[in-house]
């Protein structure tokens, strides 16, 4: 082929707003015969990786401190799993949460409390990043999976790994339209603030890929974002209203598992 003769050749796309999709056609969208396919991706956001969910078998090398923690959690414990517990026989799995949101998280710096906190003292709730994308989920989600992925590699070695446990994708909410539903739920007429100012540095977009857990255990998320902050905020008045905590989590715990057996 000269390299006269040579032209770009326009693809089509398919544009949406979780990402867009060219499909390519030998003889139809190129015209020549195709030998090798690689699939290309173009997901709005994200950082160096392209702005795809992560999955378990790239690079653990986060941007930030408190991302690299994590990293380097997970590097020793694979660590020790090599140098000590393979042979032995002994079943290891690591597990990456989303962000996880509940009843009973006091933290501050955290917006489901700092919105909590606003409510209560009737104060607008301050949002420092509304724009950035993070997988919420409500803390019985990976609590659970943790204990799934325990009591099956007990039984069957074979079953130990490194999983994600998030969200499916619909509930991968902007920190703002996670703000909207608490507000929704909540009541009372309160309302948020946009303080964004660009602050340190933070990854704009995060999402796990769970086709892993899916696969190999069958597993779902049983509640979306919109339950899961329903059940936030009926544990929250549940504790201002100095009623029995414990009765209010046994029965959510119990509503969990019942949602996970339809």
């Amino acid at each position: 082929m000269k390299t006269e003769s040579a032209q770009i050749i326009e693809l089509p796309k398919i544009l949406d707003k979780r990402g867009n999709l060219s499909i390519i056609e030998e003889f139809k969208n190129i015209p020549f015969k195709i030998e090798r396919t690689y699939w290309i991706y173009d997901v709005p956001g994200g950082e160096s990786r392209g702005g795809h969910a992560y999955r378990e078998n790239e690079e653990l090398d986060g941007y930030d401190p408190y991302s690299n923690s994590k990293s380097c959690s997970e590097l020793v414990t694979h660590s020790y799993i090599n140098s000590f517990f393979k042979d032995l026989g002994i079943a290891v799995s690591t597990a990456r949460a989303g962000n996880v949101i509940g009843g009973g998280d006091f933290a501050n710096d955290r917006i489901i409390p700092d919105c909590i906190r606003a409510a209560v003292n009737h104060e607008d709730i301050i949002v420092r990043n509304p724009y950035s994308t993070r997988p919420y989920q409500h803390v019985l989600e990976p609590l659970y999976a943790y204990l799934m992925i325990a009591a099956r590699q007990y039984e069957d070695e074979n079953y130990a790994g490194y999983y994600n446990v998030g969200p499916d994708d619909q509930d991968c909410f902007q920190t703002g339209a996670l703000v909207d539903v608490f507000v929704k739920k909540w009541g009372e007429g309160i309302k948020w603030v946009n303080k964004y100012d660009g602050g340190p540095h933070e990854a704009n977009f995060l999402k796990l890929d769970c086709s892993k857990l899916k696969t190999v255990f069958g597993w779902k998320p049983h509640w979306n974002l919109d339950i899961a902050i329903e059940k936030v905020v009926e544990w929250s008045k549940c504790w201002i209203s100095k009623e029995d905590i414990r009765d209010c989590m046994d029965r959510e715990i119990e509503e969990f598992i019942k949602a996970g057996e339809k």
